[in-house]
């Protein structure tokens, strides 16, 4: 064969190995790696929003736990040591025992979103460093922090998320739901026991540093997802002295 004509030939088949090359790593490696990555990051936003809004509510009633402990306010947290097997009725969970139960379900909403958000994420590879991977590793440390020496131990903190899912709409059930489950369904009731034990121990002086640690956990998930505008700039009210309203501001704030 013609020297010049073998260049040619082994030229065009060495080039079209190397495009056949690229093009398999492209197909099978970098495509899909970068539609898990951007796959990841979607999941964030969908889960953050409902995410941050539990752990500002959770970070809200812990905050005010705490300061009336550190007040020595004790009989003011005293309704977090009632339980629902004294409810004799569907109302006590809207009087007498609202103060236990909304607590209860704040935490039990949280981690239940974070169920379904570790769920959806689990099989999708994502970069060390990628916002998805930054977000499942403080939600792990808010777990551990709320888990480390009490009795919600890691793997019912796992279940107490998963028990309130809602099978039909995959989401939480409402309060309400909640609280019918507790009252009609002793199973249910038994399992969420362990939950109502905690917030009756947390009720006392001893839990204020666990509460802190808590506390700054949230805070770092909600300044996490401020910062990459995964939520909106969102403002709380309270009433404030001589009844007015003033504003709470969270968000980038927080």
């Amino acid at each position: 064969m013609n020297p010049e004509l073998s260049k040619f030939v082994y030229g065009a088949v060495g080039g079209g190995a190397v495009t056949a090359v690229w093009k398999m790593l492209d197909t099978y490696v970098v495509q899909p790696r970068f539609t898990s990555s951007s796959e990841a990051k979607k999941k964030v936003i969908l889960y953050g929003r409902p995410l941050y809004l539990n752990c500002y509510q959770l970070e809200y009633r812990l905050s005010h736990i705490l300061k009336k402990l550190e007040a020595k306010k004790y009989d003011e947290v005293l309704p977090l040591k009632r339980s629902p097997s004294e409810a004799t009725s569907l109302d006590w969970f809207t009087k007498d025992g609202y103060y236990a139960t909304s607590s209860a379900y704040v935490i039990a909403c949280l981690a239940s979103w974070i169920t379904l958000f570790q769920a959806d994420v689990v099989f999708l590879p994502f970069r060390k460093k990628s916002i998805a991977a930054q977000f499942f590793n403080l939600i792990e440390r808010f777990k551990i922090s709320l888990s480390t020496d009490t009795i919600l131990w890691y793997h019912y903190l796992d279940g107490v998320g998963e028990m309130l899912v809602d099978e039909e709409h995959d989401r939480p059930m409402a309060f309400s739901a909640f609280s019918r489950r507790l009252f009609n369904d002793r199973s249910f009731r038994d399992y969420y026991d362990q939950l109502f034990q905690f917030l009756q121990k947390i009720a006392s002086d001893s839990s204020s540093d666990q509460i802190r640690k808590t506390i700054s956990a949230l805070r770092d998930i909600k300044g996490f997802l401020a910062e990459h505008d995964v939520v909106p700039g969102i403002e709380a009210y309270e009433r404030a002295p001589g009844n007015r309203e003033h504003a709470l501001t969270a968000g980038r704030a927080a």
